[in-house]
């Protein structure tokens, strides 16, 4: 199916429903902290701040980008692990020290030429709220604040994992799109 056991939940749109707003995802953005990271702050004795990105995000967001889809990062926090992370992930789109998101969410699709339809998300916490609610594609992961997790089209994704399975869900409904396309011709 669209979403497993394991990694999601469907809310109340159906499947068909779902795959319909994956169809037109051509942005892909999400939070950095609790998303892309596992959510804890580690310390150095020195003081340096060290986070925990997920590995196997690599290779989702580079098939999201080999698919044309744009990628990146908005985020409250400005720190330049994440500029790095961004980087070394190829993402078009890098913003740190966020304080609304749906401001920037929108500058990205008008500087792209598209819509709030065709934003798939994954968020976190309360500042993401407002994008989840008017993008096409909202994503939670399963240490969500409620309020996120009651306006997404998937929550409950397993936050070590989140990106990837958003992005394999992204890619593998525009492959059946794809693929039934060519049936029709």
């Amino acid at each position: 199916g669209i979403v497993s056991e394991e990694s999601a939940d469907c809310n109340e749109d159906s499947k068909e429903a779902l795959k319909k707003k994956a169809e037109q995802i051509k942005i892909f953005l999400t939070d950095s902290d609790g998303c892309l990271t596992d959510g804890g702050l580690y310390y150095s004795e020195q003081g340096d701040e060290i986070k925990k990105f997920h590995a196997q995000d690599g290779m989702g967001f580079r098939l999201l980008r080999e698919r044309g889809i744009i990628i990146g990062i908005v985020t409250g926090e400005d720190v330049e692990m994440v500029h790095r992370r961004g980087q070394k992930l190829k993402m078009q789109e890098i913003h740190g020290g966020i304080s609304d998101k749906l401001e920037v969410v929108n500058s990205i699709c008008q500087n792209y030429g598209c819509e709030l339809k065709n934003v798939a998300y994954v968020g976190d916490d309360i500042n993401d709220v407002n994008v989840l609610k008017k993008g096409g594609f909202g994503c939670s992961v399963a240490n969500a604040v409620k309020e996120v997790s009651r306006k997404v089209d998937i929550q409950n994704i397993n936050t070590e994992e989140s990106s990837r399975t958003v992005n394999e869900i992204t890619i593998g409904v525009q492959r059946v799109a794809e693929s039934t396309e060519k049936v029709a011709e």
